[in-house]
């Protein structure tokens, strides 16, 4: 609907066609409430919480899903130190001495930004379709997750860190002793 409004008066108002607008506007008339403050004004968002409360409430459904276990409250983390030029945010840029900032843009790890692209759309998308409750969630997980190791292989640092924290999770308690 934002796309709609803004095309009007310029060169892409001719691509939209009133039969398209309208029902644009009929779909979005529909959801509006879910998604509007208590003046009926649309949200900025489509989620009523800080970012940060976002990230912990997708860390709670996410160990769910085998292939959704890494958290999103260390993206978080991660995102925020670099937007705030913090400690943390310079530590997610170290090169692989360990003693360098490798400050982008950088060449260096090109390879490495497309696989955690590829990995961070992925996961999104199947966050997103356990956190909306799409039929067959799982199903779509399981197979962004085998298209991302198809493209990969399965020795990506994301996946095997993934793996691994999801058989701890998974792992059975030791019997206690008496």
């Amino acid at each position: 609907m934002k796309s709609v409004k803004e095309a009007k008066g310029t060169h892409r108002e001719a691509h939209i066609s009133l039969e398209l607008e309208q029902e644009i506007k009929q779909h979005y008339d529909l959801v509006l409430p879910r998604f509007a403050d208590k003046n009926g004004k649309p949200l900025s968002s489509w989620y009523r919480g800080t970012f940060k409360d976002l990230c912990e409430r997708l860390d709670k459904d996410s160990v769910k899903m085998p292939w959704a276990v890494t958290h999103y409250s260390n993206l978080y983390t991660i995102s925020s130190g670099l937007m705030h030029g913090d400690i943390i945010g310079l530590e997610s840029q170290v090169d692989t001495s360990g003693f360098n900032i490798e400050a982008p843009p950088s060449q260096q790890y090109i390879s490495e930004s497309l696989m955690s692209a590829h990995w961070a759309l992925w996961w999104a998308l199947a966050s997103y379709a356990s956190i909306a409750r799409l039929p067959q969630t799982q199903q779509y997980g399981d197979l962004l997750m085998k298209n991302y190791e198809d493209v990969w292989g399965e020795g990506s640092r994301e996946l095997e860190e993934a793996k691994k924290d999801f058989a701890a999770q998974t792992a059975p308690e030791p019997p206690s002793v008496p």
